[in-house]
């Protein structure tokens, strides 16, 4: 499954290392913090993370991550399904009805 980040670069969900959910501060005028949380991977063929997309709130960021592995069993599920039949049949419209893509994840922006 190919994973599209906010910022339109994509990764193999195969190739990825890890997959994480990171808090990490801003700093803002006015010595004001706030929180931010990315979901980052690291690459099996890279050197450091690569960052899919970032949240203001830890429990979007956690159900967006959960939409993602969510959607990979699903691609996983429908390939190990016979090729013909109804099983991929009903899968497919199950895609279709919820409007998923079929093996793309891109992360949306909030």
């Amino acid at each position: 499954m190919l994973l599209v980040s906010q910022d339109g670069f994509s990764a193999q969900f195969d190739d990825l290392e890890y997959v994480s959910i990171n808090p990490t501060e801003y700093f803002f005028v006015e010595d004001k913090k706030e929180i931010k949380y990315y979901i980052e991977s690291k690459l099996k063929s890279q050197d450091g993370p690569m960052y899919l997309a970032i949240y203001s709130s830890e429990e979007r960021a956690k159900e967006v991550f959960n939409q993602m592995l969510a959607a990979y069993s699903h691609f996983e599920m429908f390939k190990l399904l016979p090729p013909e039949g109804m099983r991929q049949a009903t899968l497919l419209e199950y895609f279709s009805t919820h409007n998923l893509k079929f093996n793309i994840f891109e992360f949306p922006e909030e």
